[in-house]
């Protein structure tokens, strides 16, 4: 992992990737395809494993950071 990451907790998955500890959802991929398009590379993946937590997920949306909330229903 780059510098920027070294002293974030980290946790290995079964398939061997690394993930950040703490996040709100993770996915557990193996490449399907690569695609070159330009002076990018396109990663399809195929999902082996995926987890969530009620964890407060991040969002940027118009250039700033906030937070995605989850909603609880209106009693009748």
């Amino acid at each position: 992992m780059t510098e920027r990451f070294a002293s974030a907790p980290i946790l290995r998955q079964p398939g061997g990737g690394l993930r950040l500890d703490g996040c709100a959802a993770w996915f557990d991929c193996q490449l399907h395809q690569l695609i070159e398009a330009g002076d990018h590379s396109i990663l399809l993946g195929e999902v082996t494993d995926f987890g969530w937590d009620d964890t407060p997920a991040l969002a940027f949306w118009h250039s700033r950071f906030g937070q995605i909330l989850s909603q609880t229903p209106h009693a009748s």
